[in-house]
């Protein structure tokens, strides 16, 4: 899908062809591009067949006096095959990401272009590491030095290592963690994981969120689909309790304590609605 004014064109991501930097949903905005705009790592829009595809430059030649362009997605190992310069009407300048308009810098992208490439070695590296380390976490399991935390979410049932996932099981499917899921858990060691502690209503981070914290601000990545957002400082401290030991009604009443105003039955609304966002949206999850 498309929008266009005078100097911008919109376009809407549609697949997940270039994550992590780009995913479903993403609204792209665009400038007509040049020849000299046709350079490595730069991220251009083009028509392939009946349809238009966003993906990053990642070599180009002359032929016959004619540029042609090697396109490929970041999530891709494949590339597009060569395409003319004259079907490539634009290059992406920014993203709109849940409200919010991302700049893309000419650093950025040219990192982004070179993780395309690494990262089949950056996997093959970490799954050989996995398996010469596996041996010690077994160890340090068995001697109970470290353990394993099993969390069940509602029909989903899930196993953490250092608070990272590394096995999911619900009606439909059963994943381990692409390293050291299967190297690390056996039957054994899942019936002496220990519980995650927590009560029932309890309110936590869904496993597969990642969240940092910036000065004021927050990031939260979800690293299964590449989604992140940036929340504000009441965000931050919405999920500063959710530790388990916190129900959605405890977190609202610790919410409004804290960000006491004069208008607080506003205020308390605001809150309300930030976290049944946030459960809505699975970045944070009840306890059974």
């Amino acid at each position: 899908m498309k929008f266009q004014n005078e100097k911008f064109r919109f376009f809407v991501i549609k697949g997940n062809s270039m994550l992590p930097l780009l995913k479903t949903s993403d609204v792209l905005t665009a400038v007509r591009t040049t020849e000299d705009d046709l350079k490595k790592g730069e991220i251009v829009v083009f028509e392939r067949g009946e349809r238009l595809v966003a993906h990053t430059i990642v070599k180009t030649r002359r032929e016959k006096k004619k540029m042609m362009v090697l396109t490929k997605g970041l999530n891709k190992d494949k590339t597009d095959g060569w395409v003319e310069s004259e079907k490539i009407k634009f290059k992406v300048v920014a993203v709109v990401k849940d409200d919010r308009i991302k700049y893309l810098s000419r650093a950025e992208k040219i990192l982004f272009y070179y993780y395309s490439f690494f990262r089949k070695k950056i996997r093959n590296f970490m799954f050989n590491l996995s398996v010469k380390i596996s041996p010690l976490i077994k160890f340090l399991i068995g001697s109970k030095i470290i353990k394993i935390e099993r969390l069940k979410l509602e029909d989903e049932e899930v196993y953490l290592l250092f608070k990272r996932k590394i096995y999911e099981k619900n009606k439909d499917m059963e994943r381990f963690h692409p390293f050291i899921g299967k190297s690390v858990l056996s039957g054994e060691d899942i019936v002496q994981s220990s519980e995650f502690k927590g009560k029932p209503g309890g309110v936590i981070l869904d496993p597969d969120i990642v969240f940092r914290t910036e000065g004021d601000e927050g990031l939260v990545y979800n690293v299964k689909t590449g989604d992140f957002r940036i929340l504000n400082e009441t965000g931050c401290s919405v999920l500063k309790y959710a530790d388990g030991n916190n129900t959605r009604e405890e977190i609202l009443k610790k919410m409004s304590l804290e960000y006491e105003a004069e208008n607080s039955g506003e205020m308390e609304k605001e809150i309300e609605d930030f976290v049944d966002n946030l459960l809505k949206k699975g970045i944070i999850k009840c306890i059974p």
